[in-house]
């Protein structure tokens, strides 16, 4: 698949995208029929987008429409989409996430920042909870990297953890089975129990 770069002279100084020969009128979108890299800080499509492959922007990126992405998503800065999102990969926020409409990510979805979405939000097919999508907990266990515990309507806690993805239960037995009761084991317990309570409190709001 080919890779589509946009750069400055795409863009106006404002950062407003202007390369027409991507508008498709009968879809009333730009389309990019490959991955597509955005190189600016700030970018601005005053239409809704979609992109065949994958998608990797290294700045700021302000959809003023819906946004389609068929593979992963990488944001380095920050992110607004003013309409609906779907992102078929994996999908990763640098700063914070503000989505008007709904969202849903098909893969793994991390947002280092703060995070609004308006509508309902769906990550790997589980609906999350409105109040409180996911909690993210940094430098726990042996690899000293991000936990991720989504709180989702129907189905409780589930947990990204490295390769890992299942529910909070099963994590916990695998915790335990990998660990035994060592330092790591007593990080993870913390952040359980702490991620079990917030999830409680949540579900009632």
């Amino acid at each position: 698949m080919k890779t589509i770069i946009l750069t400055e002279e795409h863009f106006t100084e404002e950062g407003v995208f202007k390369a027409e020969e991507y508008f498709n009128a009968e879809n009333n979108r730009y389309e990019f029929h490959g991955n597509l890299k955005v190189k600016m800080k700030y970018s601005r499509f005053e239409k809704s987008i979609y992109v065949k492959g994958y998608q990797n922007v290294k700045g700021d990126q302000n959809v003023e429409g819906n946004q389609n992405v068929e593979g992963y998503q990488n944001v380095e800065g920050n992110q607004y989409v003013k309409g609906y999102q779907n992102v078929k990969g994996n999908q990763n926020v640098k700063g914070y996430q503000n989505v008007k409409g709904d969202q849903n990510v098909e893969g793994y979805q991390y947002v280092k920042g703060d995070q609004y979405v308006k509508g309902d939000q769906y990550v790997k097919g589980y609906q999350l909870l409105k109040s409180k999508g996911s909690i993210t907990i940094n430098h726990i266990g042996s690899r000293k990297s991000n936990t991720i515990f989504y709180f989702t309507k129907e189905n409780g806690i589930m947990v990204r953890c490295g390769c890992y993805w299942g529910s909070i239960i099963d994590f916990e037995s695998r915790v335990l089975s990998t660990h035994n009761d060592n330092q790591y084991t007593q990080e993870y317990f913390l952040a359980i129990e702490y991620v079990k309570k917030s999830y409680e409190m949540y579900k009632n709001l």
